[in-house]
């Protein structure tokens, strides 16, 4: 999937106009500590609901894709290139190796 996402935004991307973000190692783990097991569109709104500062986490990473000036929020990389998105998900890996 990641190949046909780079493959379309390929011309936004020379000319700056697009940045890919990835969330590693997934969206919910990302920003929410866990993996979403069932639901997850759902669970997701839950979270936001009842947590003000994973929203606020959630609003920060919406307002970055919006706006490619602003800052992404811990667990989201921009990438441009498989190199950069297959070191981001190692060093995933290799840090819950150590845990």
């Amino acid at each position: 999937m990641n190949k046909l996402i780079r493959a379309s935004v390929e011309d936004g991307l020379s000319k700056g106009r697009v940045r890919l973000v990835a969330s590693v190692p997934n969206f919910e783990e990302a920003y929410f500590g866990e993996e979403a097991e069932d639901e997850k569109p759902y669970s997701a709104l839950e979270v936001m609901k009842k947590d003000g500062d994973m929203h606020k986490r959630i609003e920060s990473l919406l307002d970055a894709l919006v706006d490619p000036a602003k800052a992404l929020p811990d667990g989201a990389i921009a990438w441009k290139d498989f190199d950069e998105l297959e070191k981001a998900f190692t060093s995933w890996n290799g840090a819950q190796n150590k845990n």
